[in-house]
Formats: structure tokens, sequence, C-alpha cells
């Protein structure tokens, strides 16, 4: 099942319904809302361990990397690999006046849950 809807970051939300994939992009600007969104994931991700977040986000500054730092306590993070198609593309941007790679450089997350007694 495939659902696709807004939600609304909250550090007090529960959920009857786990999602095995999560998919999320550009979420991580605005930093007062990191602990509600990690939070969020969380709760909605189910436990299996082929579960996962997928983030397509650029850096913006030090956003990812505070974000990241937060969620490492409960969730296992790696960048995936961009394929040859996704490379030749951030060619072709950079070499267009007003790149910046900050803003523009998309970068792959997966985020995994990490296995515990209480999951």
């Amino acid at each position: 099942m495939i659902d696709i809807k807004k939600l609304v970051w909250s550090r007090e939300i529960t959920s009857d319904v786990k999602y095995n994939i999560v998919i999320l992009s550009d979420c991580l600007f605005f930093k007062k809302f990191h602990v509600d969104l990690e939070a969020t994931l969380f709760e909605l991700l189910d436990n299996d361990p082929e579960s996962f977040c997928l983030f397509a986000n650029p850096q913006r500054g030090d956003s990812c990397k505070l974000f990241f730092e937060l969620a490492k306590e409960r969730f296992t993070i790696t960048e995936v690999e961009r394929g040859a198609f996704i490379r030749d593309q951030i060619e072709k941007l950079a070499s267009q006046p007003g790149y910046d790679a900050d803003s523009d450089d998309i970068r792959i997350y997966k985020l995994q849950k990490r296995s515990t007694e209480n999951n």
C-alpha cells in the first residue's frame, strides 16, 4: 500500500499505522523542527530491520549534519551512492551560473532504526 499525506511532525505523535518505507525530500532546513521530525520518523517506521527512511536533501549549511547527529542515537545512517544519471545531472547543474553546492547538490541518505531489545 502506498500512502501519501501531509504530516505534522510532533514529539507526541502516536500511530497505529507503521510504514516499511518513508520518503522525505528537503525537510531539514528548519533546525527547530529536527527533534519533532526525528520523533515522528521513529514512531511511524516499522520495527522490521528491512524498514527504512530515504532522505533526499541538500547540505544546507550545518542543518543536515545537526539532524543526523540527533538521529544517530536511534537510527543508523548511510549515504546512498548516486548513480551515473544523478552524477551527470549534478555536473550539468554545477556548470550553470548561480550554482551553489550547499543548496543545489542533493544527497540521499538511508536511515534505519537501530535494533534494540525494546523494538
